[in-house]
């Protein structure tokens, strides 16, 4: 015996049931008014939808659809911001090279020794590393902790500016 769901209603009245299932359904109906009841809705909007008129999209309708879902650009100003905070890094870690790389160079020309000038360098590191470890100390760390929340707060904003303006773009579509 056949369940009978909306699926099967909706194949009998297109015509798609096997000979076997439209017999048992059509034992089914005689028994059941619910069943005969679910039916007659079922034809009833079968037959409005029928009586709609189809209309055609225009030829030009997906170039059209394709130009308005075309990606747009990032904003400028998010753009200059990533560039510039990027530039900042970069220009500190080339200025701490070029440091380093003058403070090697100008203390081999003044020793002649392979050892002083091999002390020298491990001294100037070791300062170095004392001179980062008192950037990261206790009182400096909340200051660059400032720098960076700044930073990702400035970052926030433009990105949802950028979100807002092109939901209102989307918005006037």
């Amino acid at each position: 015996m056949i369940e009978v769901t909306d699926e099967i209603l909706n194949r009998y009245i297109d015509g798609g049931l096997s000979a076997a299932e439209l017999k048992e359904l059509n034992e089914i109906l005689i028994k059941s008014e619910v069943i005969r009841k679910k039916l007659h809705a079922l034809q009833f909007v079968h037959n409005e939808l029928k009586r709609i008129p189809l209309r055609e999209t225009s030829k030009e309708f997906t170039s059209r659809l394709m130009k308005k879902i075309v990606r747009k650009p990032e904003p400028k100003g998010q753009r200059y911001f990533i560039f510039s905070v990027s530039s900042f890094f970069i220009l500190i870690s080339l200025a701490i090279i070029g440091y380093l790389t003058s403070y090697i160079l100008s203390y081999g020309s003044k020793t002649s020794g392979d050892s002083s000038n091999l002390n020298t360098l491990l001294s100037y590191l070791e300062s170095l590393v004392h001179g980062i470890k008192s950037v990261f100390a206790s009182g400096n760390i909340s200051i660059i902790g400032f720098v960076f929340s700044f930073s990702i707060i400035i970052s926030a904003y433009f990105f949802f500016d950028s979100h807002r303006q092109a939901k209102a773009k989307l918005d006037k579509l």
